[in-house]
């Protein structure tokens, strides 16, 4: 890798430790998908060990798995206040939730060049906008649709610059892979959470 300074730096890494990171975050997912409200006394400390790894740098999958799992945290949050069946947990604790997730997720989707990680970032917040379609508790805002509708921007004019490159053989030239298929799954979830906020948006001007 780069040092600060430009200069090259070897890093050795741990590969077994790395799969067993990976499988750990991935867990937690589907630890949090089964049980739903009831890995809500768990939430806060889990979101405190997921967030830091959106921008883990030594794995793209590592930085996936962590915003799945956001996702899926904010799930079970909004799923209890909905449903009630937690009578502590309300609206205004999906609403903390969301204000703690939203700005790391965003600034990590800014700075995240794999397709991959990018996609699973974007996923999280169309989960998001999903859920406040399904259960309304009035916890999306119309400033937080503005600032994830910035973020599908941002992410469809690098889409655009990487295609133009790929287009003009540049990325070639500089040694990197375009791969069509990760391009295309990225514009489907830009196209698909475009659709949810276009959704979101109309729920918002109707409660005005």
């Amino acid at each position: 890798i780069k040092a600060s300074r430009g200069d090259l730096v070897r890093v050795r890494v741990n590969a077994t430790q790395m799969r067993e990171k990976i499988q750990a975050v991935k867990a937690l997912k589907e630890y949090a998908a089964a049980q739903k409200v009831a890995f809500v006394p768990f939430v806060e400390q889990v979101t405190a060990c997921a967030l830091p790894l959106l921008t883990y740098k030594w794995n793209d999958e590592v930085r996936s798995a962590a915003a799945s799992l956001a996702a899926e945290l904010y799930r079970c949050v909004v799923l209890a206040a909905a449903s009630e069946a937690v009578p502590a947990v309300t609206a205004e604790h999906a609403s903390q939730l969301l204000g703690a997730l939203a700005r790391p997720l965003g600034e990590a989707l800014n700075k995240e060049e794999d397709l991959g990680a990018a996609e699973a970032m974007l996923e999280a917040f169309q989960a998001v906008v999903e859920l406040e379609r399904e259960h309304p508790l009035r916890v999306l805002t119309p400033a937080h649709i503005n600032g994830i509708i910035g973020l599908l921007k941002q992410q469809a004019h690098k889409t655009d610059e990487r295609m133009a490159k790929a287009a003009a053989g540049g990325e070639e030239d500089e040694g990197e892979e375009h791969d069509p298929e990760e391009e295309w799954d990225l514009l489907c979830t830009l196209c698909q959470t475009t659709r949810e906020l276009q959704i979101g948006r109309a729920s918002c001007r109707e409660r005005v």
